[in-house]
């Protein structure tokens, strides 16, 4: 079972509360989850669409890596 902690520690503050803002915004379109992969789309800031397929690999039973691939600008963990 992945801890949620350990998936937020991977995050900058500045990321976590654009994400916040993201689904305070009701920007999300899609979300799906296998429980190791998330795939999602989301709305832009000029109403264009974005996807996500955002991987949780881990490395032991404690340590985790993220690895997000994005059609936005950003293009790797946004």
């Amino acid at each position: 079972m992945l801890n949620l902690e350990a998936i937020l520690d991977e995050f900058s503050s500045s990321t976590l509360a654009k994400a916040h803002q993201i689904r305070h915004d009701k920007k999300i379109i899609a979300c799906e989850s296998d429980g190791e992969r998330i795939t999602g789309k989301v709305r832009g800031s000029y109403g264009e669409t974005y996807e996500q397929t955002i991987e949780i690999i881990r490395d032991n039973d404690e340590d985790i890596s993220i690895d997000g691939e994005c059609t936005c600008p950003v293009g790797y963990n946004c």
